[in-house]
């Protein structure tokens, strides 16, 4: 894969269809011409995250695997709803913060778990 996923997460359904929405030929061979990884990520996502453009616009090489884009949307999710992660009663004794404290993200839950060795 020759993109960031957190990249074609991001792209607007606008911007795809300005890239290949009808009559956006001549945009779209701009935009590879001038700025050929931006011009993949934008197909990226008006395939799997706007389903605009049908997957065999993209070369295999190009192509997401589906265990790849769940794994994605489940980090996308959790880090736009900000889920906190709650540490048991022991491991907080362990790690000797307050009972019921939460962890903001599973790097934070590994930094502290490596703060305990």
């Amino acid at each position: 894969m020759s993109y960031n996923l957190q990249d074609v997460f991001n792209v607007s359904e606008q911007e795809v269809k300005e890239a290949f929405g009808p009559g956006s030929s001549a945009r779209a061979s701009r935009l590879m011409k001038e700025d050929p990884a931006r011009y993949r990520t934008i197909k990226a996502a008006g395939v799997y995250i706007h389903h605009i453009v049908p997957e065999s616009a993209l070369l295999p090489s190009q192509r997401i695997s589906r265990d790849e884009l769940e794994q994605y949307r489940r980090f996308d999710y959790s880090r736009r709803t900000q889920n906190e992660i709650p540490l048991t009663d022991s491991l907080c004794d362990r790690l000797q913060l307050p009972r019921g404290s939460k962890a903001s993200s599973f790097e934070e839950l590994q930094r502290l778990m490596a703060q305990a060795k």
